[in-house]
């Protein structure tokens, strides 16, 4: 992954429906060795870092980038209509 202006790495939201891959900028970045992979948060404690995982953990972070994506698959799962990354992006947009 390629480093921002700070030489730190950016932090996205990857989504995968049907084999496909999108991914959503969260504007946020961190230096790889603050990044704890296994628990996707950053590591340590101080103030960028609380901030940083604050926001990962915050309801609004969650409800922008993963409940709408749950409810939007639910709603179609038994319409026989088939989800792919695409329509999803779409209807985010919306």
């Amino acid at each position: 992954m390629r480093l921002n202006s700070k030489g730190e790495n950016p932090i996205y939201l990857r989504l995968t429906v049907d084999g496909k891959r999108k991914e959503k900028s969260l504007n946020r970045s961190i230096k790889l060795n603050k990044w704890n992979s296994n628990k996707q948060r950053g590591k340590g404690s101080n103030e960028i870092i609380k901030t940083l995982n604050e926001y990962l953990n915050s309801g609004l972070m969650v409800v922008r980038y993963s409940t709408w994506v749950q409810d939007f698959y639910n709603g179609y799962q038994d319409n026989d209509f088939k989800v792919n990354a695409d329509i999803v992006r779409a209807v985010r947009a919306f």
